[in-house]
């Protein structure tokens, strides 16, 4: 299975867990990744409970083979996993935003 570490979750997405109000001050920042490429433009919390979260990021990547999108994992306020989503039909080149879209 491909995985790699991508992006920067910040306080937005730890908030949405009860928990993780009790880390450490510098907890509030988790590092998923390194270099120019790992920046996150969009979050979009895809589902919460008290214990874990689920979201989706996406990047303003513009060259082939950079990821676009990935879905992490967390469970106590802590990132326990990234796993870089594949695109299918043709590769945006510009995205800035993501947000949950929930249908009655």
């Amino acid at each position: 299975m491909h995985r790699t570490l991508v992006g920067a979750v910040s306080l937005a997405l730890a908030l949405a867990l009860p928990n993780a109000g009790s880390a450490a001050p510098d907890a509030d920042w988790q590092l998923v990744g390194d270099g120019i490429t790992s920046g996150i433009s969009g979050i979009a919390l895809v589902d919460a409970t008290p214990e874990s979260a689920d979201a989706i990021i996406v990047r303003d990547n513009k060259k082939d083979g950079e990821n676009r999108a990935t879905w992490l994992t967390l469970r106590q306020g802590r990132l326990t996993d990234a796993e870089p989503l594949d695109w299918r039909g043709e590769v945006p080149v510009d995205l800035a935003a993501i947000d949950a879209v929930r249908c009655a």
